[in-house]
């Protein structure tokens, strides 16, 4: 069959073990409510119950790679059921963990993903950023790959000024100066995205398959403010899953690995 990188045959250059951070090293930052490497045994996530306003802090499932969704569902359903992300910890050991504040995003049943948690943004005021207890500042490298699973989600890089990528689950968006005009806009259907920065040149991958790319201005990566209010004074939307960026520029062959390997957890639909 035709790769979705667009080679004449689709191999796969390891067996992957389950655990992208085993698979590539240099993580910079990692989320998710699955075991994303698999000597980590730390805490996954810092829930936030709005019937008494205390907090919880859930870890995997005993025996399992997946959060321990029983115990953290039973202790949500007390008084309502209704929980926020107060803090969603970092698997990559750098200790970038990122928290909700006072406009946490909820805690939710996968409206997408079958039997599959989702961090779930309102799109008007939801956000989450680094520096709220739950770890360190975190900055973009000049080189990096990005793995983001979201469904009708929102995401971006940028600095101060409106320039770098943004995307969501049904397109990406490149803007490659200061003024924030679009290189291009590329629908799809996957909830699997990449994103491949090279100094000043990105690339975009959907539904396994390269969408397009462009180059940013220079300096166009720096800081991250957090995973909120952001690129074009919006705000993030949609369920998300998992986040990781790694400090260097794959191939093809091992993002599509990479991609190849998330989607064997998720089962996303549309994905080739």
């Amino acid at each position: 069959m035709l790769s979705p990188f667009g080679f004449l045959g689709k191999t796969t250059p390891f067996t992957s073990s389950g655990y992208p951070l085993n698979d590539f090293g240099g993580a910079e930052v990692a989320y998710s409510f699955r075991r994303l490497r698999s000597n980590y045994n730390g805490d996954v996530v810092r829930l936030k119950r709005t019937y008494d306003n205390t907090s919880a802090t859930f870890g995997f499932a005993s025996g399992s790679d997946y959060l321990d969704t029983a115990s953290a569902d039973a202790w949500c359903a007390v008084g309502g059921g209704i929980c926020s992300i107060e803090a969603w910890y970092d698997q990559s050991g750098e200790g970038r963990g990122i928290g909700g504040g006072q406009y946490a995003p909820d805690y939710i049943d996968s409206p997408d993903l079958t039997g599959k948690k989702a961090i779930s943004f309102n799109g008007s005021d939801d956000t989450m950023t680094w520096n709220s207890g739950a770890g360190t500042a975190m900055y973009f490298s000049t080189q990096s790959t990005e793995i983001f699973v979201a469904n009708n989600g929102y995401s971006a890089m940028n600095t101060s000024t409106p320039r770098g990528v943004y995307w969501s689950s049904d397109s990406i968006n490149i803007a490659p100066s200061a003024s924030a005009s679009v290189a291009f806009t590329q629908s799809f259907t996957s909830s699997i995205i990449a994103g491949v920065l090279d100094n000043t040149t990105f690339k975009a991958y959907a539904d396994g398959q390269l969408q397009g790319s462009a180059s940013l201005a220079s300096g166009a990566v720096g800081s991250l403010s957090g995973y909120g209010s952001a690129l074009v004074s919006s705000y993030i939307t949609g369920s998300h899953y998992e986040y990781i960026r790694w400090n260097k520029v794959m191939d093809e062959s091992k993002l599509q690995s990479v991609m190849d390997s998330v989607n064997d957890f998720y089962s996303t639909p549309n994905y080739i």
